[in-house]
């Protein structure tokens, strides 16, 4: 996995729960440990308890009552990811995504998911809706700019597995934009400009060997004959 995937992770410090992440679960942006809800608490008991159904009444009463939370689909899959139910916390996604089609998140961690299970198209797919939808999201700034951060760290992923390298490079130049001091972005993008040059250099060589191979280099003509009339 290239250090283009941990090169912006300054901004997910949002994106926590009460119980610890399993290794390599997506995580769903808005979620503080620190600002845990009686509702929420209720939520999580309920579904240790495995009573999902009321785990997520609690849930939605959660979000009724603080708005700067994720929709309660997105915290329900949150939960199963955090206890490896990574099918259940598909379902749930997919869920949210139904009932709040505009929301960035339900994408971003669809996208995560796919990503992390080698589905590099519908990664790719995700990622660009999301981004669509978080330059028009009109909540709170700072979680805006991290659905921005997230989407285009993602496209540069798969942009990068594509080997796609003009490409990279632009989407790490919009990256840089948000935060032009970052070091490792910097860094990065000198990669990715060297996979670039390398490539081009690739390109013309196998270009030169095609034309120094084909029957009609130089002054050749191809032969071409007149047709027969009856």
């Amino acid at each position: 996995m290239s250090a283009l995937l941990l090169t912006v992770a300054v901004w997910s410090n949002e994106s926590t729960v009460a119980a610890p992440l399993a290794t390599g679960a997506p995580e769903v942006t808005g979620l503080s440990k620190d600002t845990v809800s009686p509702e929420l608490r209720k939520a999580y008991a309920r579904f240790r308890s495995r009573e999902i159904t009321e785990c997520l009444e609690l849930l939605k009463e959660a979000c009724e009552n603080d708005p700067d939370l994720p929709p309660a689909h997105l915290i329900l899959a949150q939960l199963y990811f955090n206890a490896n139910q990574i099918s259940l916390g598909r379902g749930a996604l997919e869920e949210g995504a139904l009932q709040n089609p505009d929301y960035p998140d339900c994408y971003l961690t669809l996208a995560d998911l796919a990503w992390q299970e080698g589905r590099v198209a519908e990664a790719g797919l995700c990622y660009n809706h999301a981004l669509e939808l978080a330059k028009k999201y009109d909540g709170d700034e700072g979680r805006k700019r991290r659905f921005i951060v997230r989407a285009l760290t993602g496209q540069a992923k798969v942009m990068e597995a594509r080997k796609q390298w003009d490409e990279v490079l632009a989407t790490l130049e919009e990256l840089l934009e948000l935060d032009s001091e970052n070091a490792q972005l910097m860094q990065q993008r000198d990669v990715q400009d060297g996979h670039r040059q390398r490539g081009l250099r690739s390109t013309k060589r196998s270009c030169r060997e095609i034309r120094r191979d084909h029957p009609c280099r130089g002054d050749a003509r191809p032969v071409v004959r007149a047709e027969r009339e009856p």
